[in-house]
């Protein structure tokens, strides 16, 4: 029951922490591995679901750095002060959000990691 319960909570977590994301391929990976996380039972299958977190916030971090990249590439040569226009009318604003929502989201992946890798030690030095 406690094994339910708390595959039941990160699957909940998974789809209410996580960060909006525009592309459809991000939240059928989501989605997998929310499914990874409901249906596992063993150790082994909780430390592959781990792994498979780790992997995932990893692919956000790089992606946030791409992000970054993109925003210093536009804002090349734009001098605020001559501007004195909004911060989100900067370029590279967008880029900007993009990557605190991609770093965002790999924290609370890593954050998810943890939990199925505590679980899946717990699993192992229970008593039979």
């Amino acid at each position: 029951m406690q094994r339910q319960w708390v595959a039941a909570m990160v699957v909940v977590a998974c789809l209410v922490g996580t960060a909006p994301c525009a592309s459809a391929q991000v939240v059928t990976e989501e989605r997998r591995l929310a499914t990874m996380a409901a249906q596992a039972e063993s150790p082994e299958q909780h430390a592959r679901v781990a792994e498979q977190y780790r992997d995932r916030a990893e692919s956000l971090d790089s992606q946030a750095a791409r992000y970054e990249r993109a925003a210093r590439r536009l804002e090349k040569g734009w001098f605020p002060n001559e501007h004195k226009a909004q911060s989100m009318l900067r370029p590279g604003y967008a880029e900007r959000q993009k990557a605190a929502n991609a770093r965002t989201a790999a924290r609370e992946t890593r954050v998810l990691a943890e939990q199925h890798q505590k679980i899946a030690v717990e699993l192992r030095n229970a008593p039979e």
